[in-house]
């Protein structure tokens, strides 16, 4: 499911392929606006998935104990993926492994 801004929320959406996608259709987002934000503990597909969507990746550090990343590193990061022009975030959050 997209999540939007409170802002982007009135206009009109409609349904895009998934079932559970939707869109708005006057969505104007350029792909040098977009970028993946994950952990450096990430699967390796996440760098298959910035290759195949032609976005940037941007990860922050990790705590080596809990494997979690500090709200400190998640802000720095985000701070430099915005001052590099990127305006929207496709946040990876899960616990990525190969089965």
């Amino acid at each position: 499911m997209v999540i939007l801004p409170l802002a982007e929320q009135k206009q009109t959406f409609k349904l895009c392929g998934c079932k559970e996608t939707i869109l708005p259709t006057n969505f104007s987002a350029q792909l040098c606006d977009i970028c993946i934000l994950c952990s450096e503990d990430r699967n390796y597909s996440m760098n298959k998935g910035e290759n195949i969507l032609g976005l940037n990746l941007y990860q922050f550090g990790i705590n080596s104990k809990y494997r979690l990343g500090s709200i400190r590193e998640i802000d720095s990061t985000i701070e430099r993926a915005k001052n590099e022009w990127k305006k929207y975030f496709v946040v990876i959050a899960n616990m990525m492994t190969t089965m």
